[in-house]
């Protein structure tokens, strides 16, 4: 759980409100599982990271990639930067 002070304080200069689940209950936050779960399948699991620097440069590759240019099956299959509405 998010909860420190700072953190929340941040949450809420978005205009966000934090939502608590349960423990142990992933479908309760299936967006960010998902996510997740691709990011571990299409990047972590194919690379062997010797430094954090490393890990840090190409998994922040790979979150721009999938931001930008990656096509998505809720966006028919488009990426996110070609004008879908």
């Amino acid at each position: 759980m998010y909860a420190s002070e700072l953190y929340r304080k941040l949450a809420r200069s978005y205009g966000l409100a934090q939502e608590f689940i349960l423990p142990h209950t992933p479908e309760q936050n299936g967006v960010a599982e998902s996510f997740m779960g691709t990011l571990k399948l299409e990047c972590i699991w194919q690379h062997r990271f010797a430094r954090y620097d490393d890990a840090k440069t190409v998994i922040t590759a790979w979150i721009r990639h999938y931001n930008e240019t990656r096509p998505h099956s809720s966006l028919d299959y488009r990426a996110p930067t070609d004008g879908v509405a």
